[in-house]
């Protein structure tokens, strides 16, 4: 069992990040081993969803039908972890699913100090706006994936330390890359991402690249 954490109030922007894990941890009493197993995690889904670019929009093809293909940088998908904007579509995508889960973690573990920041952007997307996450700061897209994880079933926490303590990095990485293709597979829309870069298909070939 790894060592206990020192007790201690976040300071810096990464003490905020690493106060929700270690928070979870004792939380979902995980023997406190979540830090470096989410840590990695975070690391390859960030590479493979957007090469660790936390400005990054995705890239689309905005030709016209016909036309060769033209890419730009203006999808719906956002950020290191590339969460989406609605966009033109109907409903919650993932980044006001996101927004709205960590909001629910910060209050309901009295995280009094990220309550204050993570109730302006809920309130933001009560009153419509589609939040980008590329233009939020990186510990708080850091902030966001992990408590969208924490509050998520489509990918327990327990899963991702099975995945971590497999040990070499090929058989790691090929886990996670499964544990997040069959998140996407669980999620509403995944019959319509499954030929998409975002899609599952893609994902299970993407291993090496993770």
């Amino acid at each position: 069992m790894a060592d206990r954490p020192q007790e201690y109030y976040p300071v810096t922007d990464y003490d905020r990040v690493m106060n929700l894990i270690h928070t979870a941890d004792k939380k979902r009493n995980l023997k406190y081993e979540l830090a470096p197993a989410m840590l990695d995690f975070m690391e390859a889904v960030k590479m493979h969803e957007s090469n660790g670019d936390y400005s990054k929009r995705q890239t689309v093809d905005v030709s016209e039908e016909g036309e060769e293909p033209e890419y730009e940088d203006v999808g719906v998908g956002a950020g290191a972890y590339q969460f989406e904007m609605a966009g033109t579509r109907e409903g919650e995508w993932g980044a006001a699913t996101a927004v709205q889960r960590a909001y629910t973690v910060a209050k309901k573990w009295n995280m009094d100090d990220d309550l204050k920041w993570l109730e302006k952007l809920n309130d933001r997307k009560k009153e419509g706006e589609d939040i980008d996450f590329s233009k939020l700061p990186e510990w708080q897209q850091d902030f966001l994936f992990i408590a969208d994880k924490i509050e998520a079933e489509d990918i327990k926490l327990d899963d991702i330390l099975t995945a971590y303590n497999l040990g070499s990095a090929y058989f790691r990485n090929t886990m996670y890359a499964k544990l997040w293709g069959e998140g996407h597979k669980r999620a509403d829309s995944w019959r319509a991402q499954l030929d998409t870069l975002h899609g599952y298909k893609a994902l299970r070939h993407a291993v090496h690249e993770l």
